[in-house]
């Protein structure tokens, strides 16, 4: 293994006033490896199973706060209904853009503390472990959830600025409407 160099951008952003150039620079890095890791294609073996981690076992589930693990799941739908109170009073069609986003690798915990910069620039992004195959639009979940690691230019761009691709905003808008999660997506 190698040590990544540089500091974490929660550090840079307490020590050192990032400029909105220097924060465009950094999120169009993270955007590049965001892309990249979604062109990695899920295992055929998997077949559209969620909560699967490198290893093929489950991730920390959402509902009890990282204390135990949840999935595989077969699918998002099953997933979901580990988290929803009550399915049944959503509008017929409410999950099928939910059902839609497709199933990607991410990086679920990609907060200020995750991103490594070194002269400007993204050299690594860390903490690998809660990663996994899950629908797109949990990326956003993390991404736009206030909370340590996820405020200032970097929470505002993510909240204000950026649009993922409209099925997977889509899924967001669904998985956020009529009270379908009854606690976010992360801590």
């Amino acid at each position: 293994m190698t040590k990544l160099p540089g500091r974490n951008l929660a550090q840079l952003e307490n020590q050192d006033h990032i400029s909105d150039k220097a924060m465009d620079t950094i999120v169009s890095d993270v955007l590049a490896i965001i892309e990249e890791l979604w062109r990695i294609p899920q295992p055929a073996e998997l077949g559209g199973q969620v909560m699967v981690s490198a290893s093929g076992h489950g991730l920390p589930h959402p509902v009890s706060f990282h204390r135990s693990l949840g999935g595989p799941y077969p699918s998002t739908i099953d997933c979901y209904k580990t988290m929803v109170m009550d399915m049944s009073s959503l509008p017929p069609g409410h999950f099928k853009p939910i059902i839609a986003d497709r199933i990607s690798w991410v990086h679920w915990d990609l907060t200020m503390r995750n991103v490594l910069i070194d002269n400007g620039r993204v050299s690594g992004i860390i903490d690998w472990e809660d990663a996994g195959w899950l629908p797109r639009h949990w990326l956003i979940h993390s991404l736009r959830s206030p909370r340590p690691g996820c405020q200032g230019a970097w929470a505002r761009y993510w909240y204000f600025a950026h649009r993922f691709q409209p099925e997977t905003e889509e899924a967001y808008t669904a998985s956020c409407a009529n009270g379908v999660l009854t606690y976010p997506l992360c801590s």
